[in-house]
């Protein structure tokens, strides 16, 4: 039937918005598909954005800041060719431009050139966060996620705060607060350098947090890579001789709380030998790296053995620094490598078996490279046991090591607990493999991730087959936090993107998958309000009549460089609220559409917005579409539409209804016996709460009559399905 339908009484809103910015347009692609590979500058984004991502250093027991990692001493053995330099200024220049040096001491410490806060006046020099200020853990971060001074409960004597009787745990504590607070509650990951009793601090702040341990954090911290060096993960054992350094050390500093906390069978070291503590994981995994070292048996006494035998390997020092066990003369290399890790890498000279010992013990020897014979520690001060001093203050040490040449070392990987075993193998100097030890994981983006480590696999997807970081950055707080979040306004799922060759976007988890939204279709639907009324993407941004369209579940956007973005749906400013899911209409905000052409009913109807077009006999034209939700599941629902009192006539409008689980049918009303009433038409069963009804102009209706589309409700009944 032919009949005249003006197109200026086409009932569809379309809102011209003022917008800058094209959307991306993928001419010549199909609907939806992914289009863009990762070009080589996206490539390059990715592979420096481990370096660039933060880089926390933490010092060991008795140390500083300065000392660890920007001081390097006079006097280094030169046998090491290539030189030295400060940890510091080495991995600046490798990239590592945001360094962030954390301390832990306030009171001085024995014999130390530099404290964590120098008070003298002379230096100036401090950490850039030390563990004992408040605001330092805390920064900025208020509510009731940040820290709020919990970890005082696992050691309330304050006297011990800031000094070697402040307990690893509490230590722990803090760190894992202020990475929580900087950096995982912003959705950016770390990477961790840990010298010595450091390791143990960062190992335990990622392992009581993801154990759910009392006074930490809620949840787990983004912790990219470690390297921990000469870290003594199975603790310092006590042979009740000088020739242990736990004795050793018991002399410099009486036997403090961090130094009985590191003793091999202290309480501490039980629970780090736990499954919680081995290789814990942060949010988006950790790759672990131990560093480590032994140094050659022979040396001067009284503590080694005696004077080398002729052309046998001897420490690589200038100072008197051996011992008569393997380590790198402060903590054994049982030790240094004693947690299962991703890799491990232990450089010097091991003993072998005894040949003899008259007069003096000689030992074959296992040999990586005598000039890598590490020393644990710079500037460890002189101490004094029956009448005899010992200084360890010798060369090469690890943090000072920036020669490019090559050694040997013995490695491992995905290892357990052991010393690496085997033969040495071919292995950077220890500041070059510490820098690559720290670029291993590069999952340095927490897209797709809930705050509590959950994926939402929809948008991970999105992010990773558009071209991940090179095209969509990272993830960034717009309002509902930087992971994945639920948002009302498109009732679905969503994570924010700070952009990379796509600009700033949003990726939204809506009942067709995950898609981005960005330039100004994303404009119109944060700013803009359209989220509401649009609701979630249905594809991603394609080429369209000389310009770029976009789907959505209740609308579609078009932007051509002529008219700008132009919204084709709902305007949230002026769409009409029906006042739940369950019922909808014409002017929705969200759950109505229409096809063909309709005309307004001017102000007729149960909120004044109904429409109504000519019958057209037993063929579909003109459709009205209508999508409820929030149907109990149970019960079936009565389906009834309101017929108004004007421009509604029609003897047998068709109803066709369909729901998940209900399947569909067919419902017929006469709309002339009613008169701003409500008229039954069906009933649904529904397994996810949904509902769908299409009012079309068929149903073999006499010519010129009227069919009427306003609101349709579902009503609960008692009726079990």
């Amino acid at each position: 039937m032919n009949r005249l339908k003006l197109a200026a009484a086409v009932f569809a809103v379309t809102t011209a918005l003022a917008l800058t910015g094209a959307p991306a347009a993928f001419a010549g692609s199909a609907r939806g598909a992914a289009t863009a590979n990762l070009s080589v500058s996206a490539q390059a984004a990715l592979a420096s954005s481990t370096t660039a991502a933060p880089l926390l250093m933490i010092h060991g027991f008795m140390d500083s800041c300065h000392d660890a990692f920007d001081y390097n001493p006079p006097g280094w053995d030169t046998s090491n060719s290539g030189g030295y330099g400060t940890a510091s200024s080495f991995l600046s220049g490798l990239g590592f431009t945001n360094r962030v040096q954390i301390g832990y001491y306030t009171s001085a410490q024995p014999n130390l050139s530099v404290q964590d806060y120098d008070t003298s006046g002379g230096v100036g020099y401090k950490c850039d966060y030390n563990l004992q200020t408040s605001s330092d853990v805390k920064g900025s971060v208020t509510g009731s996620n940040a820290y709020n001074g919990q970890c005082n409960n696992i050691d309330t004597n304050t006297s011990h705060y800031g000094n070697t009787n402040d307990h690893i745990a509490r230590l722990g504590c803090l760190l894992a607060w202020l990475i929580f607070d900087h950096y995982t509650l912003q959705g950016q990951p770390v990477n961790v350098l840990a010298h010595s009793m450091g390791g143990l601090i960062i190992r335990y702040a990622i392992g009581a947090t993801n154990a759910g341990v009392a006074n930490f954090p809620p949840q787990r911290l983004l912790v990219a890579n470690v390297v921990t060096v000469a870290t003594p993960h199975q603790g310092l054992p006590d042979n009740g001789t000088p020739a242990s350094y736990y004795e050793a050390a018991v002399i410099l500093d009486g036997n403090s709380n961090e130094l009985s906390d590191m003793d091999a069978s202290s309480g501490l070291m039980s629970t780090l030998g736990g499954s919680a503590y081995q290789q814990p994981q942060g949010l988006t995994g950790t790759y672990w790296t131990l560093m480590g070292a032994s140094d050659g048996p022979y040396g001067s006494a009284p503590f080694c053995d005696a004077p080398a035998p002729s052309g046998a390997i001897t420490d690589g020092g200038n100072i008197v620094s051996c011992w008569l066990n393997d380590g790198d003369s402060v903590v054994p290399d049982s030790s240094q490598m004693g947690m299962q890790s991703n890799a491990k890498i232990l450089y010097g000279v091991r003993l072998g078996q005894i040949i003899s010992c008259s007069p003096i013990c000689v030992y074959t020897l296992n040999i990586a490279d005598a000039a890598t014979q590490y020393e644990h520690e710079v500037n460890i001060p002189c101490g004094s046991f029956l009448g005899v001093t010992a200084c360890f203050k010798a060369g090469p040490y690890y943090l000072n090591d920036t020669g490019s040449g090559g050694t040997m070392a013995w490695e491992c990987h995905s290892c357990g607990a052991g010393i690496p075993g085997g033969s040495p193998v071919h292995e950077s100097r220890s500041l070059t493999a510490i820098s690559a030890g720290l670029q291993h994981n590069s999952a340095m983006c927490v897209a797709g991730r809930f705050s509590n480590g959950s994926t939402d696999q929809a948008i991970l997807n999105a992010y990773n087959s558009n071209g991940g970081v090179g095209n969509l950055g990272c993830p960034f707080d717009n309002g509902g936090g930087v992971y994945v979040h639920y948002w009302s306004g498109p009732q679905a799922n969503v994570q924010d993107f700070t952009g990379g060759g796509f600009g700033p976007a949003i990726i939204v988890d809506g009942p067709q998958g995950g898609y981005f939204v960005n330039y100004g279709f994303r404009t119109a639907y944060i700013s803009g309000g359209y989220s509401k009324t649009c609701l979630a993407p249905t594809d991603n941004a394609y080429a369209s009549g000389g310009g770029t369209r976009q789907d959505f579940v209740n609308c579609y956007m078009t932007w051509t460089s002529s008219t700008g973005v132009v919204v084709h749906g709902p305007n949230p400013n002026t769409c009409t609220d029906y006042g739940g899911s369950t019922m909808t209409g014409p002017n929705a905000c969200v759950g109505f559409y229409t096809g063909s052409v309709w005309f307004s009913g001017h102000g007729v109807g149960l909120f004044g917005q109904e429409i109504w077009t000519y019958s057209n006999g037993n063929v579909v034209d003109s459709t009205a579409h209508y999508t409820l939700s929030g149907l109990d599941t149970t019960r079936a629902s009565q389906l009834q539409a309101y017929i108004p009192n004007n421009y509604s006539d029609a003897p047998n409008a068709h109803y066709h209804y369909c729901s998940p689980g209900g399947g569909c049918a067919d419902g017929y009303v006469n709309q002339n016996n009613y008169t701003n009433q409500w008229a039954n038409f069906g009933y649904v069963c529904t397994t996810d709460g949904t509902a769908t009804i299409v009012l079309s102009d068929d149903g073999g209706n006499p010519s010129g009559s009227l069919v009427g589309a306003d609101a349709i409700r579902a009503v609960r009944t008692g009726i079990v399905c």
